[in-house]
């Protein structure tokens, strides 16, 4: 996709502040900046922005506990970005189901009043799918749904 990210691990130069991770989230995922302008003759590109707005935040939460990935929908909806993500894994397809309802029913009514799109990567081997092929569905929060639709 083109994007630089800051991850556990993975630090990145960008900001003026090089982190490996930025506002406590898993990831931070900004826009590449472009080498091309349209820039006249005499004068010169503006200087690349020092604290810019990322495009992503995501978050990869490993606990069983509906109430922690509820945590981190709310913690990505918070960050002023087009995307926020969260990645969860359940035992099988029905938990992994159970826990978009239960996200969709917990999730606060401005989840989506920036604009933002906001995305469930869920996964599981429940029934041997070979990884990534089937290991990973996605859902999409639907305000007129008011949660979850798969997509």
């Amino acid at each position: 996709m083109g994007w630089r990210a800051a991850a556990k691990g993975h630090k990145l130069n960008l900001l003026a502040e090089s982190r490996q991770e930025y506002l406590g989230l898993d990831v931070t995922a900004f826009a590449q900046s472009s080498g091309a302008s349209t820039v006249s003759p005499g004068n010169p590109p503006p200087p690349p922005a020092t604290w810019p707005f990322p495009i992503a935040a995501i978050e990869l939460e490993n606990s069983l506990s509906d109430a922690k990935v509820a945590y981190c929908l709310w913690k990505v909806a918070c960050i002023r970005c087009p995307f926020a993500v969260v990645v969860a894994y359940r035992a099988d397809w029905d938990q992994a189901h159970g826990l978009s309802k239960y996200l969709g029913q917990h999730a606060p009514p401005e989840l989506t009043s920036n604009g933002q799109t906001v995305l469930l990567m869920l996964g599981s081997r429940s029934r041997g799918e070979q990884f990534p092929w089937g290991y990973f569905r996605f859902w999409k929060y639907t305000p007129t749904l008011k949660g979850f639709a798969k997509l």
